[in-house]
């Protein structure tokens, strides 16, 4: 009992010191890192970095030009007219020795190449100063960083092929096992969802054809292989670390059409699940609102389709909400199966504002929280529907409460 009780001491005692130790910020393009622990916590390459905008320059003749105070990370769109064209960034990072270290560099809009100490040692795609020149990529990556003291960060950023431009997410320094060890998790997590995602689909698609079962089964098998092709279509890119050549404006469509699809996937699933809960009226506009974002996304320009996604989120709230409504109704009268959705829509409602959060910037991303919660929902999901179809039976317990039923009749 002693020896457990020392280890959840330590435990709580370092989480303690990665929550409460205090991050530097950089400041006049300078971050002084020299007392940070890096055994406890990764830093946040955040503050004031020196910007020269609208030039693309390498560590070689960056020294004669001239460049302005900014914070960093930002989106370009926030200071300029629209989200296109080039800049470059520079940060000084004083370290106490720098062997044993390692950068997290997110994915940027749309392309970028990442310097320390004249030493190329991150990029993604290739910018350049024209459209015809540049070419964009997405995919998070973790690189070891040449040891020293002093950390000379030089990163440039081209855009001529998304709405937003520049860099929404921060650089991380820490240690190179650590930060290692947790991209390998990471991407391994989204591979499970997949994976998980994917058997559960072809579970239902065989239920469907060799037991001649209803509508809702073959909705929910589509809705399951959407989402496990937009677990690797997303966030991480598992595809793309995979196929690194991949065309990037066909993985940014696909990335689109797989939210669409699986919001008109869950709508008809809801709504076939629970017939005298959902609206008809409502399912074919909600469904015909989805169609009409993806069949705009099959045919306009990544900049034109990515600049409606602020837009679509309102409908994909509406889209939640009313799943929710449907589901809360069919708990109120005692459906098969309620009980599991009502859990798995509580849950999807928290995730994707954590999901929203995390888009505008306001938390940092998890790739476990969102693997585990995704496959969680989508196992409810597949419980509440086999309880339905009455491949899995529970006993209903007795009871003298007066219920819904008793007061209104059953409404089947």
């Amino acid at each position: 009992m002693l020896k457990h009780l020392r280890l959840t001491s330590i435990v709580c005692l370092v989480s303690f010191s990665i929550v409460t130790q205090a991050q530097p910020i950089a400041r006049d393009g300078v971050l002084d890192a020299r007392e940070f622990d890096f055994s406890t916590a990764r830093l946040n390459l955040t503050g004031s970095w020196i910007l020269y905008d609208q030039q693309l320059l390498d560590p070689a003749n960056i020294r004669d030009a001239e460049g302005a105070l900014t914070d960093f990370p930002q989106l370009w769109n926030d200071t300029r007219d629209n989200g296109q064209g080039v800049a470059t960034y520079q940060l000084t990072v004083l370290v106490t020795g720098s062997t044993g270290l390692a950068m997290d560099v997110p994915q940027m809009y749309s392309c970028y190449k990442l310097w320390i100490n004249g030493e190329l040692v991150a990029e993604n795609g290739v910018p350049a100063t024209t459209e015809g020149e540049t070419k964009p990529q997405w995919l998070p990556k973790t690189v070891n960083i040449p040891g020293g003291d002093s950390l000379k960060i030089v990163l440039q950023i081209a855009n001529f092929t998304h709405h937003k431009g520049g860099c929404k997410d921060p650089i991380y320094l820490g240690e190179s096992s650590t930060l290692l060890s947790q991209a390998t998790l990471s991407m391994t997590s989204k591979f499970i969802e997949c994976g998980v995602l994917l058997f559960v689909g072809l579970v239902f698609l065989v239920i469907y054809f060799t037991r001649g079962m209803k509508q809702v089964v073959i909705y929910f098998s589509l809705l399951c292989f959407t989402w496990s092709a937009r677990s690797i279509f997303s966030n991480d890119y598992g595809f793309i670390y995979l196929f690194p050549d991949f065309d990037w404006a066909l993985m940014l469509r696909i990335e689109y059409i797989t939210i669409y699809l699986t919001m008109m996937w869950a709508i008809l699933y809801l709504v076939n699940i629970f017939t005298n809960e959902g609206s008809d009226l409502v399912k074919y506009f909600l469904v015909t609102v989805n169609g009409a974002f993806l069949a705009y996304t099959v045919i306009a320009t990544p900049i034109e389709f990515t600049r409606l996604l602020p837009v679509y989120l309102i409908t994909a709230a509406i889209v939640l909400l009313y799943g929710a409504g449907v589901v809360l109704l069919a708990l109120i009268n005692e459906r098969l199966g309620a009980t599991f959705l009502t859990i798995s829509v509580i849950l999807g409602l928290l995730i994707f504002s954590y999901d929203i959060f995390t888009y505008e910037g306001l938390f940092s991303y998890n790739s476990l929280l969102f693997s585990a919660g995704y496959v969680i929902i989508f196992l409810l999901m597949a419980i509440a529907l086999l309880i339905k179809l009455e491949i899995i039976t529970i006993a209903k317990k007795r009871t003298t409460m007066l219920t819904y039923k008793d007061l209104y009749g059953d409404q089947k």
